[in-house]
């Protein structure tokens, strides 16, 4: 995920930042489904297993991150103010 382009769109007022974060979840959700569904297969090697672990964390880190997002941009356009103001 490129979060450098989320914060950069948000710090350039060039989108709304809670609509990318959106965006970007509904794609990191649909990656998270395809590993999760991959990491299934039973046949799978057991280093590739490895790997696609890797990747479920990757994006569940990346899903957590999002909200972070969220939560700091959310409350920033209740009060007006960047988060910490």
């Amino acid at each position: 995920m490129a979060r450098s382009r989320v914060v950069a769109a948000e710090a350039a007022r060039l989108a709304d930042p809670v609509a990318l974060v959106d965006a970007q979840r509904r794609e990191v959700l649909r990656r998270l489904r395809d590993a999760q569904r991959a990491a299934l297969d039973r046949s799978m090697d057991p280093v590739a297993g490895l790997l696609l672990e890797g990747v479920v964390l990757r994006l569940r880190a990346d899903l957590e991150w999002l909200e972070a997002c969220e939560r700091i941009w959310t409350a920033r356009d209740r009060t007006g103010r960047k988060a910490g103001e």
